[in-house]
């Protein structure tokens, strides 16, 4: 009986030992990296800024008119004046439609995505160079 109580005893502090301490597995460690990485949230960040840039000069490429009208009118004593007036503004910059700027933010999107990529694939490949040291060492 003292035999089996100290058997259980050792069963239960080698099963908190273990329980405390999980292996991890390569899949989980890169999970990790890739979750916590700050270069891969500002990589993220990156891409966001290229697509607001892609969408703003995405505008650039597009007319833009505008008008006003408008009515004075002026009573002095022995004359009634009255003006009338309208203004039409446009304005297109055509260097930008020509030269396909929008083109050129889209293409920095891409670029931004791929960077994005390597990044990931490079903690993958530290991560995985750690994690094989550690087990072979």
């Amino acid at each position: 009986m003292k035999n089996f109580i100290i058997f259980l005893v050792l069963q239960a502090g080698w099963s908190l030992v273990h329980a405390q301490n999980p292996v991890l597995t390569l899949g989980d460690c890169i999970d990790h990296a890739q979750q916590f990485s700050y270069m891969l949230t500002a990589d993220d960040a990156r891409v966001d800024a290229a697509q607001q840039n892609a969408r703003l000069a995405a505008t650039y490429a597009i007319p833009k008119v505008s008008g006003e009208l408008g009515r004075e009118d002026r009573l002095l004593k022995p004359f009634f004046f009255n003006q009338n007036w309208a203004l039409i503004h446009a304005d297109w910059s055509l260097g930008d439609y020509l030269l396909k700027t929008d083109q050129a933010a889209k293409e920095q999107i891409t670029v931004a995505q791929l960077t994005k990529e390597l990044t990931r694939l490079n903690a993958i490949s530290r991560v995985t160079s750690l994690y094989m040291g550690i087990l072979f060492p």
